[in-house]
Parts: C-alpha cells; sequence; structure tokens
C-alpha cells in the first residue's frame, strides 16, 4: 500500500491516505482543506475509500469528515472517549474552544471496533481522553496524531488533557520496534529508532 501526506488547514494538519487504487485507501486524520485531499483520493486511489480513522477529535483534525464520509458513504471511527469533541456537549463548559469543538452530522464508531486485521488500534490518551495510535502492521507505519511528534509531544494542558495519561501513553512507545515509521499529525515523520534516542520526552520515561 502507499501512503500519501496531504498538509492543510490553518494548523497545518497533516492528513494521510493509505491504500491502493484497486481496494482504494484509508483516510486518517482529514482536515479542513476538503477538496484537496479529495482530489488527492479521486486522482491516486480510484474515489475508493474504506473509513475514515480519527486519532482524536479536535477540529484540526477533523473539519472534512461530514462531507467525505458523505461522498464515499463510509464508515467514521473515533474513540467513544473523545465524542465530546464533536457532539457539542463541551461548549457548556467553556466558551474558550471553539478551535477545538466542531459538531459532526456524521455517526462514528468506536475505533475499538476495526475489523482490519492488519490495523492495530493503541489507546494513547494524554491530548486527549480518546486519543489513538492506528499500526499497520503490514507497511510498518504507525499514525500516531497529536501524541507523539519528532523530538516532542502533544499538549495536554487543554480541556480533557492530562500530562499523567500522557505519560503512561509514550511508554507503549518504548517496546516498539525501532525501524516502525512513525507518521505524526503535524511537522515531519520520524522512527520509533530516533524518538527513543533523541526525544526528551520518551527518552526519561
Amino acid at each position: 500500500m502507499g501512503i500519501v501526506r496531504v498538509r492543510n488547514g490553518m494548523f497545518s494538519t497533516n492528513t494521510y491516505l493509505i491504500g491502493d487504487n484497486q481496494e482504494g485507501c484509508y483516510i486518517i486524520d482529514p482536515s479542513d482543506d476538503y477538496t484537496r485531499i479529495k482530489r488527492v483520493i479521486d486522482e491516486k486511489f480510484n474515489c475508493l475509500v474504506k473509513a475514515v480513522l480519527l486519532t482524536h477529535g479536535h477540529l484540526d483534525h477533523v473539519g472534512s469528515v461530514d462531507r467525505l464520509a458523505n461522498d464515499y458513504n463510509c464508515d467514521v471511527y473515533l474513540s467513544d472517549n473523545d465524542k465530546m469533541y464533536i457532539d457539542g456537549s463541551l461548549k457548556k463548559y467553556s466558551n474558550n474552544l471553539q478551535e477545538f469543538n466542531i459538531q459532526l452530522n456524521c455517526p462514528t464508531i468506536d475505533s475499538y471496533f476495526i475489523k482490519d486485521k492488519n490495523i492495530v488500534v493503541y489507546e494513547t490518551p494524554g491530548h486527549t481522553p480518546g486519543s489513538v495510535c492506528y499500526l499497520f502492521k503490514n507497511e510498518n507505519v504507525i499514525f500516531v496524531g497529536d501524541t507523539l511528534f519528532k523530538g516532542s509531544v502533544g499538549r495536554c494542558d487543554l480541556t480533557g488533557g492530562s500530562q499523567r495519561e500522557l505519560v503512561k501513553s509514550l511508554k507503549i512507545f518504548k517496546n516498539m520496534p525501532n525501524d516502525l515509521k512513525v507518521c505524526c499529525g503535524h511537522e515531519g515523520e520520524t522512527t520509533i529508532g530516533n524518538e527513543k534516542l533523541y526525544n526528551p520526552y520518551l527518552r526519561n520515561i
């Protein structure tokens, strides 16, 4: 399978498409540049989509979900623990969360129920309560959203974040193989081995 990264949106979010033009692709974290994402899907993956996989529910990772789910009639997977970010419930607690809160119309399925045996879902709370990572075994790549970055980690000072939970989640990466490719939600890609050596947040736990 091939991997295409589409960097888009006001937060320069990485949207990933993984698959081929015969069986279709998975869309991971579609940000708000719907037109660019759709063009790549139609050109490189023959207009075929298996599902949308969300690493977490923040606005910059879900901006195009409704339109893409409607276009391709596909399922959308998101941890139930992050549904507060997409059902409008956060608005009752704070007026300062508009940039991280969006109400989706399409239904979502808990990431735990993905049926593809090639995909392993890791629960990695900390950045948000329902943050998850998607490991594609055959491709030796893991999509980590905002849990882990090259040389850093996702912030945990937003509503729902937890530094204690993030530290627990980072320990999961310590046992992963060094050559595992890491596709992050922002900035560049890396490997688990590189982060074990140079990422102070991972190295010191």
